[in-house]
């Protein structure tokens, strides 16, 4: 009897948890959402894409770009090694180009991450030879022999 109600109370809970979470994807209101956010299971792109429509483009204005990356530093710990995530960060940093640090590292991570495919790697390593003097010094070292490694 005592396994019943602890199983009772455990699916409870578990369907609070799924309808709260479920709730605060489709909620409006952006602020709250934003401190919600880091409690639900759901990554970047859930977020971005539906039912919220962030999907930012080139023409896309200043704050929804600001809306993406912050939304993009709150996934960080989720995403860390998804290369559609580093990608994704890459290319807002690049259409902002605000924070050069930031389109660095989104850049380096984006291509360790894509090690294993080539065509992926080659597109990048062509976007780092065009832009080769907006890296930093150091930045440079490491994807030259992130590009020339033989792993």
């Amino acid at each position: 009897m005592q396994m019943f109600h602890i199983l009772k109370y455990s699916i409870i809970l578990l369907l609070l948890y799924n309808i709260l979470t479920v709730g605060i994807l489709y909620f409006s209101n952006y602020k709250i959402k934003n401190i919600f956010w880091k409690f639900t299971p759901y990554e970047f792109n859930q977020l971005l894409y539906y039912p919220n429509h962030l999907r930012i483009s080139p023409s896309s204005n200043k704050k929804d770009k600001d809306i993406s990356i912050e939304i993009l530093k709150k996934n960080i710990n989720r995403n860390y090694l998804d290369i559609e995530y580093w990608n994704y960060k890459f290319f807002i940093e690049n259409i902002d180009r605000d924070n050069k640090k930031e389109l660095q590292n989104a850049f380096y991570k984006t291509l360790v991450l894509s090690k294993n495919n080539r065509k992926k790697k080659l597109n990048l390593t062509y976007y780092f030879t065009n832009n080769y003097s907006n890296f930093s010094s150091p930045y440079k070292v490491k994807i030259i022999k992130t590009i020339f490694s033989k792993d």
